[in-house]
């Protein structure tokens, strides 16, 4: 396996880690480094209400201990891809929802500390950001 090569694994239909190739768009974005960070891109860059709420604390949970943060809380909606499998093909697939609500507490140094997602469904997410390096 290449550096390049994308691997994913399943609950259901897949045995075991599976070498992705060529990967599709959907594995490009759920089996990468990137999809770390991609709710925060998005927010960016399809956001036209984001607005400031207040200054804050966000506690972070940690395996051994938690950590909080002065940090300022944005709101607003944007346009998120939420990822799936299908089942019957064996596919990752994206599917973009419109209007997804966001909290997102960014701290004093500019670090972004959580994102709390939640569409007009109800499915929600949260991200935690804990260090950068």
């Amino acid at each position: 396996m290449s550096a390049d090569q994308l691997v994913m694994t399943a609950d259901v239909g897949v045995p075991g880690l599976v070498v992705l190739d060529p990967p599709e768009e959907a594995d490009r974005y759920l089996c990468s480094n990137d999809f770390a960070t991609a709710h925060l891109r998005a927010v960016l860059s399809t956001s036209t209400d984001l607005m400031f709420v207040e200054r804050d604390r966000v506690e972070l949970s940690g395996a051994e201990e938690s950590v909080a943060h002065d940090a300022y809380l944005y709101t607003g909606t944007f346009t998120s891809l939420r990822g799936g499998y299908d089942t019957a093909t064996g596919d990752n697939t994206l599917t973009s929802v419109t209007g997804t609500e966001f909290r997102l507490w960014i701290d004093e140094l500019g670090y972004p500390r959580r994102l709390v997602l939640r569409s007009r469904d109800g499915i929600g997410e949260t991200h935690e950001f804990h260090s950068f390096g």
